[in-house]
């Protein structure tokens, strides 16, 4: 490796080790898959080295996390998209933290380069093996026998099917697999996200260093050998790591000299700058004050303003940086700089800065209307408490249709129905303000991780099978955790909590829709290219899994995503620009296509 991309990756992974804590992941099986990153944990409140991550947010966290694994059910389903290939994920918690955000990269490409070496430093850990063989053995070895039995004998499958189960019982493992019987490996295409620019920038940089390489032995002639063996069993072939966005619009990730892996589903700063410019003038507001948050998004969005302002002919008096979070006094003194020449302030800033700078007007008003980007736009949060300072600001937001079929999905959620999201339970607690019994389960909680790790050492085609049929979720574990939580009632809730109260929706959720449905999309051109229609698993056209290959698919993807809204890229991997303004004075102002 060159030296200099020996240097980023030590100092990448110095800084992902000050990161906060956020080891959980949500994971579901497929014979290829993508990792996510969602902000499920807000920022964290001190500013050192292994500082805890903050609450857990509803918006921006547990939503996007429940809308991913919502469409990534519907693209499992559907027989049209990618039909007899299982998609599958790897979602993770960046905590709205870049250091974070680069820890869960690495351990995504780490896995994806070496998942033997892996599966190995967590089998030889604390002597979990030893545990769970002793407490998963006997019951598992009884349900598999018998769901065998049961399964063959009574059920009319797939030979295909029959011959997967028997693989599995018999010899335990695929073939070329190592002593430890590792789980098949999956290729790993993608990531998505994550959400803030300045974190989606060091990811993208940190991406671009790594090639994923697919190793094993050449595949044996065997008719059904099942395809997520077949993925394992190929041999070394190296490619990138493609990064899609959902949220980040930076304008420096549109350079492809810079960020040559980088596709994204929401619009550029430069399209905003330039709707920014049109109200301004619309209003006869050619001399403004500027704000923006002292970061990737703030710094890339003035710039882009800077450059489209003198094109329109509005003039900037001042300029003021603010950091992400600022202070009370810091807010005070840029407000206090701007109190003098125009009335108007444009305020390209994150969420907290937005808000920062509303509390500073709620201290000490002054007559300053803001126009602000979509760091802003419609969210709640921003202006929970401030409205009044608020009033008649004119903001951004990203067209992202609203999710009826979301909302159905979501509002029927409960921690005795949704096992496969880790944070779900921590959210639930923190929304009402209860606590789960411990007692019961807690040693199924600490288990069942130990037990999904067991079983895909010694039962890697098998678990997968057998719990899908049984439980509908992705792991062993899952299912017992489940049943404890089914044997266990939330002390305070005698279950007439509900997600409907106070719900609203996120408002990009279509836009982590449209991620996946993107990475969907190219996978089935890719497969339909190379194994033609009907076929089934990844043929033996597509292995090795070329990602430079995927890639191709990826930038010339073109369709309409369940929102009805058109998914496609230019050559810099930006898609077609939609923003609608918002009115502070609660007016639907109007919407601004392309």
């Amino acid at each position: 490796m060159h030296a200099r991309h020996a240097l980023v990756v030590a100092a990448a992974w110095l800084v992902a080790r000050a990161a906060p804590a956020a080891s959980e992941s949500a994971r579901v099986r497929g014979a290829v898959r993508f990792g996510a990153l969602f902000a499920v944990h807000g920022a964290p409140t001190e500013a050192r080295a292994g500082a805890a991550c903050g609450v857990v947010r509803e918006h921006y966290g547990i939503q996007r996390v429940e809308a991913t694994l919502m469409a990534l059910d519907a693209i499992n389903a559907d027989p049209r998209l990618l039909p007899w290939l299982r998609l599958g994920a790897d979602l993770r918690d960046s905590c709205w933290a870049a250091p974070t955000a680069l820890r869960q990269t690495i351990d995504l490409v780490r896995d994806a380069i070496a998942p033997s070496q892996a599966l190995r430093r967590r089998s030889l850990s604390s002597g979990k093996a030893g545990l769970c063989s002793t407490v998963c053995t006997v019951p598992c070895i009884y349900i598999f026998t018998k769901f065998i039995h049961i399964v063959l004998r009574c059920f009319s499958l797939s030979d295909s099917f029959q011959v997967d189960l028997i693989m599995a019982t018999n010899r335990l493992d695929c073939p070329g697999t190592s002593e430890l019987g590792r789980a098949p490996a999956t290729p790993l295409v993608a990531v998505l996200g994550p959400g803030a620019s300045s974190a989606a920038v060091q990811v993208q940089n940190l991406l671009q260093l790594f090639s994923i390489p697919q190793v094993g032995p050449a595949p044996p002639p065997h008719h059904y050998l099942p395809a997520a063996c077949r993925a394992q069993a190929a041999p070394i072939v190296s490619s990138r790591v493609w990064q899609v966005s959902y949220s980040a619009t930076a304008r420096e990730l549109s350079d492809r000299a810079r960020f040559s892996t980088f596709f994204r589903v929401v619009p550029s700063d430069k399209h905003q700058a330039r709707l920014l410019v049109a109200l301004l003038r619309a209003h006869n507001w050619t001399y403004v004050h500027a704000l923006h948050t002292d970061e990737s998004y703030g710094q890339s969005g003035m710039a882009a303003f800077r450059e489209e302002a003198a094109r329109g002919g509005v003039c900037v008096a001042r300029e003021v940086a603010l950091r992400a979070a600022p202070s009370a006094a810091a807010v005070d003194a840029a407000l206090a700089r701007l109190a003098r020449g125009p009335r108007v302030a444009v305020c390209w800033c994150e969420g907290r800065t937005a808000r920062a700078l509303l509390a500073g007007l709620a201290r000490a008003p002054r007559r300053l209307r803001l126009v602000a980007s979509d760091g802003w736009a419609d969210r709640r949060d921003v202006v929970d408490g401030l409205e009044h300072a608020a009033l008649h600001a004119l903001t951004l937001r990203i067209r992202s249709p609203y999710l009826n079929h979301f909302d159905r999905h979501y509002l029927a959620l409960t921690p005795l129905n949704n096992s496969r999201n880790p944070w779900f339970q921590e959210f639930w607690e923190q929304k009402f303000n209860l606590s789960q019994p411990r007692a019961g389960l807690a040693v199924i909680a600490a288990v069942s991780p130990l037990c999904d790790e067991w079983l895909e050492r010694r039962h890697g085609v098998l678990t997968y099978h057998l719990t899908q049929v049984l439980t509908g979720n992705d792991s062993f574990g899952g299912f017992l955790f489940l049943i404890g939580r089914k044997l266990t009632i939330p002390s305070g809730a005698a279950g007439r909590e509900s997600l409907a109260a106070n719900y609203t929706q996120e408002p990009k959720l279509a836009l982590v829709v449209r991620g996946v449905y993107a990475l969907a999309h190219a996978l089935h051109d890719m497969r339909r290219e190379a194994c033609g229609r009907g076929g089934r698993g990844l043929c033996a056209a597509m292995l090795p899994f070329n990602v430079s290959r995927y890639r191709l698919h990826l930038a010339q993807v073109r369709f309409r995503a369940p929102d009805g809204g058109l998914v496609a890229f230019d050559d810099n991997g930006d898609p077609p620009p939609e923003s609608v303004p918002n009115s502070h004075s609660r007016l639907h102002v109007g919407e601004f296509p392309k």
